[in-house]
């Protein structure tokens, strides 16, 4: 992100009372580049998986608020900043869990930046474009497929799926395939390089996706390499045909 998009997100977080207060109690900062997204369409429930520190349920909370979110995050760090910010939210549930279609246990690989950790190898194409993020450090995290996280939840309406799991989103979105029928958006960020090893690209997770119903409506975000004239990455949203 170019310094003068930066001062241009601080703005906006200055400007939004519950975004100022996380970043001053917490030091997470709200992700307001998904603010266009979010304004399009009314959610009854969002499903956050990848939640990280709120970054993402700050934003749905101001724009979507009387939306449920379901958040999962399997680090313990990121998941204690996001119970402290929602934690007198009771439109909030927080799992502290990876979203995986096994129930098991898996290591994950820890990033310098932890919103940048992945369950697949951090690659060299990684911390080359994103300088900052090589890993650190590994941990075990527990997993479990959303269908049985969400098994004694009331998930009903106009359903928003957000994924940003990174280089794990196929393995989200086959967890969640017995509820996908029920999913009105599905929002996930896509890479077209491989930063994680064994990473699905978008061509992949789009078929996947048509084969289930949905086809993009959106692409927001986009990550270019100028130097090369490369799109690199970008948050897809999927709408059911």
């Amino acid at each position: 992100m170019h310094l003068n998009q930066k001062f241009k997100k601080l703005l906006h977080i200055l400007a939004v009372g519950s975004y100022r207060n996380a970043l001053w109690a917490s030091g997470s900062a709200a992700a307001v580049e998904h603010s266009a997204f979010l304004r399009q369409q009314r959610f009854d429930v969002i499903l956050d998986v990848g939640a990280n520190r709120g970054q993402f349920s700050l934003v749905a909370r101001h724009i979507q608020p009387d939306a449920k979110i379901y958040a999962f995050e399997p680090l313990p760090t990121p998941a204690l900043t996001y119970q402290s910010i929602f934690e007198h939210d009771n439109m909030v549930k927080l799992f502290d869990v990876a979203v995986m279609p096994a129930q098991d246990k898996r290591v994950m690989n820890i990033s310098r930046r932890d919103d940048s950790s992945s369950l697949l190898p951090i690659t060299a194409t990684q911390t080359m474009q994103f300088p900052g993020t090589e890993a650190v450090s590994q941990i075990e995290v527990q997993c479990a497929p959303l269908s049985q996280l969400l098994h004694s939840e009331v998930i009903a309406g106009r359903i928003l799926l957000k994924i940003d799991v990174q280089g794990a989103e196929l393995e989200v979105l086959k967890s969640a395939q017995s509820l996908l029928s029920s999913v009105s958006i599905i929002y996930v960020e896509l890479s077209l390089v491989q930063f994680y090893g064994g990473q699905p690209l978008a061509a992949e997770v789009i078929q996947f996706l048509a084969e289930q119903g949905f086809h993009i409506d959106g692409i927001f975000n986009a990550t270019v390499d100028y130097k090369f004239q490369k799109l690199l990455q970008a948050d897809f949203s999927f709408i059911r045909r």
